[in-house]
């Protein structure tokens, strides 16, 4: 496949579910990646917190960042059904998880927008540098 393949395919962003416990009763959310654009371009709003080691290492509020891209590629999951959410109901939601649950839904939209992209990046190349490696007979 040419570049001019790739740059004409149709991208289909990965999702992934969380589950979490709100009022004690389990709950799942499908969050979905967003495109580079729309990621970059939401980053620029949070800028990082004084004193956050975190936000220091990534250039950027990550939990605001997170919060905000959740209410965009967000949904909640009703017997397997996407239930979208309006952002009043996302506010809601915030303060009704645990730390662990905070941080899951906080891990995912990370993880699908900066660290697997990434990762499959570094992937793509460590093969790349092994069939360059390969010598023909």
């Amino acid at each position: 496949m040419s570049f001019e393949d790739d740059l004409d395919t149709d991208l289909e962003p990965d999702f992934k579910d969380v589950d979490v416990l709100v009022n004690k009763k389990l709950h799942t959310f499908r969050f979905t990646q967003m495109s580079g654009i729309d990621w970059g371009s939401l980053v620029v709003y949070f800028p990082v917190r004084v004193g956050s080691e975190l936000d220091q290492q990534y250039g950027y509020n990550i939990d605001g960042l997170c919060m905000e891209a959740a209410k965009r590629t967000g949904v909640r999951l009703e017997d397997g059904e996407p239930v979208e959410m309006a952002a009043e109901s996302w506010a809601k939601l915030w303060p009704k998880l645990s730390g662990h649950d905070f941080i899951s839904i906080k891990d995912t939209i990370w993880g699908l927008n900066e660290f697997w992209p990434g990762a499959a990046v570094d992937k793509a190349k460590k093969a790349s540098r092994r069939k360059s490696r390969v010598k023909p007979d």
